[in-house]
């Protein structure tokens, strides 16, 4: 009688462990930005042309965009959308090369020399 106690058990607690690996994540992991990342406002205009903070600028070429869930963004889906992000410049061009796209929650924490 045991076995089979020890046998139902052991199935029950695989199965359980089954389903938690399956279920859907509920809670999401937190991004990390680069210290060197600041706040700003991005227009997408006609690629590579954005405005940042209402000012003329340009994405580098091979700029990586990343959205609300951290996936890689086509510039073209954004044409025409404005959010607020963390970026980064590329050092020898001054172009903008890296974007965040934020979640409300990420917009809330402020960044180091932010303007509050």
């Amino acid at each position: 009688m045991t076995h089979f106690t020890l046998k139902s058990s052991i199935f029950a607690i695989l199965f359980i462990a089954a389903q938690a690996i399956n279920a859907p994540a509920t809670a999401q992991i937190a991004r990390v930005f680069p210290d060197s990342a600041v706040r700003g406002n991005i227009t997408f205009k006609s690629p590579p042309q954005i405005e940042v903070d209402g000012k003329a600028d340009r994405l580098s070429p091979g700029a990586r965009i990343r959205d609300e869930q951290g996936m890689l963004a086509m510039t073209g889906a954004l044409e025409g959308k404005s959010f607020v992000v963390n970026f980064r410049r590329e050092a020898a061009t001054g172009m903008v090369h890296e974007v965040w796209i934020l979640t409300a929650e990420e917009q809330k924490v402020k960044r180091d020399g932010e303007k509050k």
